[in-house]
């Protein structure tokens, strides 16, 4: 015998909205490879950003946003 459980995922803070961040039909945000939300300056990793919800994913697509908003800051 197998149990498989699904998790619903709802988002619990209005800060993307109020920063103008656009979202997915699904409700995540929309980013680039390195987590580069549709605003400038603002990066996005883990649930926020869709797909499954893994410790792993969130860690690699963490570190992906993170050398993307290094990049931003040396492009000032």
């Amino acid at each position: 015998e197998r149990i498989f459980a699904q998790q619903t995922w709802t988002q619990r803070s209005a800060l993307a909205d109020s920063l103008g961040c656009e979202r997915t039909p699904e409700g995540a945000l929309v980013v680039d490879g390195f987590g580069q939300t549709t605003v400038p300056g603002v990066f996005a990793a883990g649930d926020q950003i869709g797909g499954a919800m893994q410790v792993n994913l969130a860690v690699g697509s963490g570190h992906l946003a993170g050398i993307g908003a290094i990049g931003a800051l040396i492009a000032g």
